[in-house]
Parts: C-alpha cells; sequence; structure tokens
C-alpha cells in the first residue's frame, strides 16, 4: 500500500504543469548575469567520499532505519553510512 501511494505522488510531482522549462527559455532573454572571480576565491576543492571510491556496484537501504545505508564497490569493500552519508 505505502509503496502504491509513493509511486503515485513521484507520478503526480513529475507531471507538467504549465509552462515547461524549456518554454520559459524560449520565451524570455538569455541570463547574461556575471559575477566578479573574487567572490569564489574562499572556495576550495574537498574530497568528497571514500578516496578511490569508484564504481558502485550496489547500494540498500535498511527498511525502518532511513539514515542507514551500504555500498557495495568494484574495486572491493563495503563501506556502511549510518548519518544518510553526512
Amino acid at each position: 500500500m505505502k509503496t502504491h501511494l509513493l509511486l503515485s505522488l513521484c507520478a503526480f510531482f513529475m507531471l507538467p504543469l504549465g509552462e515547461s522549462n524549456a518554454q520559459k527559455r524560449r520565451n524570455t532573454k538569455t541570463d547574461t548575469t556575471s559575477y566578479p572571480e573574487t567572490l569564489y576565491n574562499s572556495m576550495e576543492w574537498r574530497l568528497v567520499g571514500p578516496f578511490r571510491g569508484g564504481r558502485a556496484g550496489t547500494v540498500a537501504g535498511v527498511l525502518g532505519n532511513p539514515n542507514l545505508y551500504y555500498m557495495g564497490t568494484a574495486g572491493g569493500g563495503v563501506w556502511i553510512t549510518n548519518d544518510a552519508g553526512n
């Protein structure tokens, strides 16, 4: 029952309502807003995820615990998160 409700809600939110984004882009001018490069000077690259994670073979969540996930990688190993990846 929950699955049917979830699928129905997903289908509802995927329906186009009104003018599509493509139509809006055709009907408006191109956005030419530019920002100074100094705005981005404080940004730095950071590693997200396991070092050399490679391809994920499979990812599985645990019913009843929305924050617990397991991930199996192609290079071997199983990763676990108990805070939804945060």
